[in-house]
Formats: structure tokens, sequence, C-alpha cells
């Protein structure tokens, strides 16, 4: 089978700040040279490529944020279609020479769709394409983020870890797509914060494992062990628009290896409490950087 879209549906919107998000069903190892090669086009325009990108992968599946690295950016400024532009999104998977998979989705290019990553990518460079985008566009877009700038920050993308921007936060990606950084042991009862690139707890989610359990718990053995009493609880904490704090989401565990996901990235803060006697390492889920 071809190379299929979890992201863009077919017919569905795409646009800057929007997960493009691939998988192939090619069996059997990939060569170590293996890239992932994806184009947005507008159809029947020999100069209508929008973006592209190509990265190495050594998995059949995958996803990219567009229009997050900077080498995009003037293909973004340069091409931008008008809106509703019927845009053909093409992944290739294989060597330089060789591809074992490929596959297209069509997709209407929406404009505004990531309106942070947008506005900070067309802050820094003047493009030269005469397309649906305008100068007009251009700056009312910029004034926008301007003024939502105090309430929902986008900073700057350079090294560490990848975060989308405020309109695409929405988006919370598979578990199969975060990996797990920074561990922190913890005990007792206290609050955990991860700041990073202006965000207070920067990361999709948590996982951990019991460094220690006292005897006289009780467990109940089976594929994954099961703890008596509950090992740890984990409140996401955040802000309404008022700036008062208020528990978001709450979680009560007595296994571990579990990976808890926030509904929405980035809580202002997380409260924990651990099991008398129980030592806890917790590691962040974040979402990886691109190579």
């Amino acid at each position: 089978m071809p190379i299929t879209f979890v992201q863009p549906v077919a017919g569905g919107p795409i646009g800057a700040g929007m997960i493009v998000q691939w998988q192939s069903d090619f069996v059997g190892p990939l060569p170590s040279d293996t890239i992932i090669d994806i184009t947005i086009r507008i159809p029947g325009d020999e100069a209508g490529q929008v973006w592209r990108e190509r990265w190495p992968t050594s998995t059949p599946f995958g996803f990219i944020i567009l229009g997050t690295a900077p080498e995009q950016a003037s293909n973004l400024v340069d091409r931008f279609p008008a809106i509703d532009t019927t845009v053909s999104v093409d992944a290739v998977l294989g060597t330089v020479t060789t591809p074992v998979d490929s596959g297209s989705v069509s997709a209407k290019w929406q404009p505004t769709l990531g309106l942070g990553t947008q506005a900070e990518i067309l802050s820094t460079v003047t493009g030269t394409g005469t397309g649906g985008f305008t100068e007009t566009d251009r700056n009312e877009l910029q004034a926008t983020h301007a003024n939502t700038d105090q309430e929902f920050p986008v900073t700057e993308l350079s090294t560490g870890d990848l975060v989308v921007t405020i309109a695409s936060a929405i988006i919370t990606p598979p578990p199969a797509f975060l990996i797990k950084k920074d561990a922190v042991v913890i005990f007792g009862r206290g609050e955990l914060e991860r700041p990073q690139f202006g965000r207070i707890v920067n990361a999709y989610g948590a996982t951990w494992s019991f460094i220690t359990v006292p005897e006289g718990f009780g467990r109940t053995f089976g594929a994954v062990t099961q703890y008596q009493p509950r090992m740890l609880q984990l409140a996401v904490v955040r802000k309404d628009f008022g700036n008062d704090e208020f528990v978001a989401e709450l979680g009560d565990f007595n296994t571990e290896g579990q990976y808890f996901i926030w509904g929405l990235p980035f809580p202002s803060r997380i409260m924990y409490d651990v099991a008398p006697g129980v030592v806890v390492e917790l590691r962040w889920l974040v979402i990886p950087q691109p190579n």
C-alpha cells in the first residue's frame, strides 16, 4: 500500500503550524541512508511548490510541524497560495536514488491555520512572491500576533525540544511520537516545573518508574504489577483568563511505565503526592527535534 497520511485528512485543511503526519506499510529494514521527502505543491503549476523538506529516518512513520524550520521561511513567504487553494501533499520514502514507497493526499491551504508559527516566520523574512498572501495580510497577521502575545506567548525556536505554537497547541501528538527527557527524582509531596522557551511546564506529559517500594505494600502480579495503596498522584494545574489557577486533570496511579498526557500542552505546574516511603523517577514527555 502507498504512504498514507494521518494528518492532513483528504480534503482537510493544511497550513503553517499544522502537523503533517505520515505512515508507510513498508515491511523490512530500511537502508541506513533512508530519507523522507515531503512536498506540498499546487497541482498543475510547475512553479507551485509551496514547501519541501527531506530528513533522515529509520522508521516507516513520522511527522513534522509545517513551517518551523528556518530554511522553510522563504518558501512559505514566496509561495503562499490563496485561501482554500487545493494543494497536494506528497511523500516519498527511500534513498536518494531508490524510493521504496510514496503517497499523496489532496488538502485545502489555510493561511491562518497556524497564526503563531506564521507570525514568527514572517517577522524575520521578506518575500518576493505575489501570491494570495499580500503585504496587507502579512501586516494584519503580525498585528494579531502582537495583540495576543501576552496571553499566548510564542517563542522563537532554536535548539532543544521542539515546541508547537499556540495556534497548533490544540494538537496533542500521539504517544508514539513523544520521547522521554530529563529525569526527576521525587518523593513526598510537592510541585514540578520544566521551564523552557518561556513556558513553565514545557512538556506534553510524564511517565515514571518506582525506584523504592517499601516492604508491606500490596502487590498484584501480572503483565504489569499493581501496587496498593495509591503510589502516585499527579494534578495538572492551569490558569484561566482571570489568571486564577484550577486543577484541570487529576491522575491516581498504582502502576509504573504509563504515559500520562495532558489534554493540552504547557500547563502552569504539576503537583504531585507520592506514597510514604516510595521514591519515584519521573521523566517528561516531549516532541523530539526533527533532524
